[in-house]
């Protein structure tokens, strides 16, 4: 994690982070984004996680869409986010996009951005 920390510091407003790219590849693609530096984080195990803290639930920046839709404490804890992650996209995207990657983009049509403005009170 120090490491990404790092070249993050180091290559400022010119990089750009990978993890599940489902929102940055597309960006690539139209041309609107050319970092200088990309920074794949998927090995950061540690950003990867659902757990109930402090009588909250915490998820991970790299959590997948999957694993969200699989987590039994989610479901409990989270019903009408649960409700919804079966729905964003299509296996492919829930397998490789990350809940983290959904929120820091706030893609208009991104479903957990979307829902996050209905559910957050």
């Amino acid at each position: 994690m120090q490491h990404a920390i790092q070249l993050l510091t180091e290559a400022g407003d010119g990089a750009k982070i990978l993890a599940g790219g489902q929102s940055l590849v597309p960006l690539f693609n139209l041309g609107l984004a050319r970092p200088s530096v990309l920074i794949d984080i998927n090995r950061l195990d540690t950003l990867d996680y659902i757990e109930q803290r402090n009588g909250s639930i915490a998820v991970g920046a790299l959590t997948r869409h999957a694993t969200a839709e699989a987590s039994d404490l989610l479901h409990a804890a989270c019903p009408l986010l649960a409700e919804a992650i079966p729905m964003i996209g299509d296996p492919q995207v829930r397998n490789r996009g990350s809940v983290g990657g959904s929120l820091a983009h706030a893609d208009p049509v991104a479903e957990i951005p979307t829902l996050r403005s209905v559910w957050v009170p």
